[in-house]
């Protein structure tokens, strides 16, 4: 959800987390809109990785990160910190309440220049 316009700063992060739910009662032809129904994800955490993974930048990162927490709004806020334009990965684990992962990998933290850095199974890439 944010930020809309990030900028080279401490960007504040909002997310929110939703899980499908099944349908129970099937009628009629499917998929049918109203038989889709979602409820808020509770007491996870989203730990965040940002990296900028062209083989020009090296796989480097960015201090000050802090992971995605849920607050009263039920929505996951934590700061993303983009230390300069250019393409970025968001690289995610998703944790329950138990610090279990539910999905997600880790990437190296190598400096790799020459190489593109890996991405991990969550991910969204970020131009600006």
């Amino acid at each position: 959800m944010a930020p809309q316009s990030p900028n080279v700063a401490e960007n504040d992060l909002v997310a929110g987390i939703y899980k499908y739910n099944q349908p129970t009662n099937i009628a009629g032809d499917f998929p049918d809109p109203t038989q889709f129904s979602y409820s808020v994800v509770e007491n996870h955490t989203l730990l965040i990785d940002p990296r900028m993974s062209e083989p020009s930048m090296g796989n480097h990162s960015s201090l000050n990160n802090v992971d995605l927490t849920q607050q009263d709004d039920n929505l996951y806020h934590g700061v993303v910190n983009y230390t300069m334009t250019g393409n970025w990965t968001l690289n995610f684990i998703l944790k329950d309440e138990n610090n279990e992962v539910v999905k997600g990998t880790e990437v190296s933290t190598d400096f790799t220049p020459g190489i593109e850095g890996e991405k991990g199974e969550l991910f969204i890439d970020i131009l600006f």
